[in-house]
């Protein structure tokens, strides 16, 4: 028969916080027990919490603890990649995958065990790193290990001092009140349910040191990392590293304590946290007089995973590598007093189905049009067009690009002011005079007569020497008129022939025509 207990998320502010099975925000972890078996009792489970601030109650059977709050990455943008660097901060942390990420390079480092005084250290922390296959917009957990707690020597304290947050166990009890050193706590990368069987790497913690006077070798802690983790103090009484399939060595997750001992032997150190967690270490042959340094807990991850072993000191770290999205070249172009055409650069670097969105609009604090791009893929940059229309003559504009979902990449801006509306030709204009034509100079001018000077008298005409038919006193005749008979001067030859006349010759005067 299994007796269960349902424990939600089992976090700690305290600096020496043990995350057991239950490790995640979010997870419901099912703890078991058989008939018989102590099991999990509510003070182990303060245990695996550190004795810290965590709430703890007992409603209808569930185990709740509450959540602290949770601390940001310090990401890091380079032309190429982005880095995101998490530090211990005693809990769990959230992490959304950025849009277009199917891939990042994951790189842990377990915590270091606790030392005792100056004389006997800890194992160091263990390493993994491994490119991990993610989908944009979900969720992780990162779990990233603390130290485990040191002691000064001989203390007084009868408390075992405890293991690091994340699976480092806790150090034996000694005489005198010599106890041993907690083991450090595994760094681990788990997917949203946040689930202890869900880690997909993980980075061993290294194991705590015993709590001896001579310094010697067996009291060192061993160190956290790879497939097995270190043993601790030496192969006969040290607590063996951690593995992966838990045989002999420490729990799931989780370093097992230090061995109390009796006598005159200082307390044992804690195992480390790990995939398997060390082993504590022991009280060789229950002889009372030397005890021994806790074993580093395991590393584990996919086939590509590259470890090592015994390389951090301190508490744990966790790096995730990603690319950057590079916006560049955001211009406007072809602006008029409604319309205008923009232009931009992307280089997904990478990334696949990259969105990119432009907003724009005359509030610079609030861009509230909103042209979405198709998404974008590849290693290689491209240039887009976002045309704009229906905007207002005479304005001021901003313009902006991100990608939606990644707060690491910074926005671009740029601004553009629209031209005056233009003034429309009249439909039905009045016809222009036509310039009157200048005067042209005559060919043979007429002299005008000048005002100033009295006109001549016209002279008499001289007597005509034209003979004539009529009369002297025939009315109508030239003698008659005194006329000048310049005229008749060739027509009365002409009429005399008719007549039969005579003819008369130039020169005649009228006495002889007569």
């Amino acid at each position: 028969t299994y007796v269960r207990f349902y424990a939600r998320t089992a976090l700690s502010t305290s600096r020496h916080h043990n995350q057991s099975l239950a490790s995640s925000p979010g997870a419901l972890a099912v703890l078991s027990r058989r008939n018989g078996d102590p099991g999990l009792t509510l003070d182990t489970m303060r245990r695996m919490l550190g004795g810290a601030t965590a709430a703890i109650t007992l409603v209808a059977g569930s185990l709740l603890i509450s959540t602290p709050a949770q601390a940001a990455p310090a990401c890091t943008v380079e032309p190429l990649t982005t880095t995101c660097v998490f530090q211990y901060s005693g809990s769990a942390e959230s992490w959304t995958v950025p849009s277009g990420v199917v891939e990042v390079a994951a790189d842990l480092y377990g915590a270091q065990g606790g030392s005792v005084a100056s004389f006997t250290i800890g194992g160091n922390g263990g390493r993994a790193t491994s490119p991990l296959s993610t989908t944009p917009g979900a969720q992780l957990w990162l779990n990233v290990g603390g130290s485990g707690s040191s002691v000064p020597g001989r203390d007084g304290e009868l408390t075992p001092a405890s293991g690091g947050f994340n699976g480092g166990g806790n150090g034996g009890g000694g005489a005198f009140q010599c106890r041993g050193a907690g083991g450090g706590g595994a760094t681990d990368i788990r997917t949203a349910s946040g689930q202890i069987a869900d880690r997909l790497l993980i980075a061993g913690g290294g194991g705590g040191s015993a709590n001896g006077i001579d310094g010697n070798g067996p009291f060192f802690g061993g160190g956290g990392g790879g497939l097995v983790g270190q043993t601790g103090g030496s192969d006969t009484g040290g607590g063996s590293g951690g593995n992966q399939t838990g045989g002999g060595s420490g729990l799931l997750g989780e370093g097992s304590s230090g061995t109390p001992t009796g006598g005159f032997a200082g307390g044992a150190g804690g195992g480390g946290g790990g995939y398997y967690g060390g082993a504590g270490g022991k009280d060789l042959f229950g002889s009372g007089t030397t005890s021994y340094g806790g074993g580093g807990g395991s590393g584990f991850g996919p086939a590509t995973t590259a470890y090592e072993t015994g390389v951090r000191v301190g508490n744990g770290e966790a790096r995730i590598t990603y690319p950057t999205v590079t916006l560049s070249d955001f211009t406007a172009a072809s602006v008029t007093h409604t319309s205008a055409s923009l232009s931009i650069t992307v280089n997904p670097n990478g990334r696949v189905s990259l969105p990119v969105q432009i907003r724009y609009g005359t509030d610079p604090a609030s861009l509230t049009s909103v042209f979405d791009l198709a998404p974008l893929s590849g290693s290689a940059p491209t240039s887009q067009s976002i045309p704009l229309t229906g905007l207002a003559p005479e304005t001021s504009y901003t313009f902006e690009a991100f990608v939606p979902g990644d707060s690491t990449t910074e926005p671009i801006r740029g601004e553009f002011t629209t031209s005056a509306t233009p003034i429309p030709p009249d439909p039905d204009p009045e016809p222009e005079p036509e310039p009157e034509p200048e005067p042209q100079p005559e060919s043979n001018p007429t002299p005008k007569p000048d005002p100033d000077i009295a006109p001549k008298p016209d002279p008499k005409p001289a007597p005509s020497a034209t003979p004539v038919m009529a009369s002297r006193n025939q009315p109508g005749s030239l003698a008659h008129t005194g006329a000048p008979n310049w005229a008749l001067w060739t027509l009365v030859p002409f009429a005399a022939i008719a007549a039969g006349g005579v003819i008369m010759t130039r020169g005649r005067t009228r006495n002889e025509a007569r």
